[in-house]
């Protein structure tokens, strides 16, 4: 699993509109993937400290009952999982509205642009829309990659621990445990690198929103 299935899933919902949408509304749903895919992320860092966090309660426990803890470590295990898969789900659903906008920006502009210096200055906007997206998506790859290990490991810790909960069978787990913590944060620094270059995508390309209506 990857973290992009997250994770750079990193996916968007298809179901976009066809030819006769227009850039605005191609705009809107690219932004709306965005947000989707940002708020993705940022959960599943969350939930990678909560998942070491039960970790850690298991191994405080080792010596007592560590079933409870256990318990709850394999269901926020569960709950990254789920994350995880939802990232990968919103990753594709952006990659596919990225590259039918870019696309259409093309079509549109040879078909109905003639000015030359209109289309220079477009093509050099969307050879730099593009760029932004590909570096993007480099960065979400390297964080899917870190992310595999990370949670191979933290399954197989799992399945270790469901055959050997025990004070001694937790404590020669401990260097797996350290080295999957390490991971953990290697992955979260992959994600906060990955939302920086998003929130790059959406200044540049993104219309801004209206704040919404005050309370009264």
């Amino acid at each position: 699993m990857s973290m992009f299935r997250f994770p750079v899933a990193v996916l968007f919902l298809a179901g976009i509109a066809g030819c006769s949408s227009s850039g605005q509304g191609r705009s809107e749903k690219r932004a709306e993937s965005m947000k989707e895919y940002r708020a993705g992320l940022e959960k599943g860092s969350q939930q990678i400290d909560t998942t070491l966090t039960a970790l850690d309660a298991v191994v405080a426990a080792a010596a007592a009952d560590p079933r409870p803890a256990y318990k709850n470590f394999k269901t926020q295990l569960a709950l990254l999982d789920d994350d995880a898969s939802n990232a990968a789900a919103n990753s594709e659903a952006l990659r596919a509205r990225t590259q039918e906008y870019l696309d259409k920006w093309e079509e549109e502009t040879a078909s109905g642009v003639k000015n030359p210096e209109i289309v220079k200055i477009t093509e050099q906007r969307r050879a730099d829309a593009r760029k932004k997206f590909e570096t993007l998506r480099d960065e979400a790859q390297k964080t899917r990659d870190l992310y595999r290990e990370f949670s191979r490991n933290l399954h197989e810790i799992q399945q270790t621990l469901e055959n050997d909960l025990n004070k001694t069978g937790i404590e020669a787990l401990s260097p797996v445990i350290r080295e999957s913590k390490a991971q953990g944060k290697k992955v979260q620094a992959g994600i906060a690198s990955t939302l920086e270059d998003l929130k790059k995508v959406q200044e540049a390309f993104v219309p801004p929103q209206a704040p919404p209506p005050a309370n009264t």
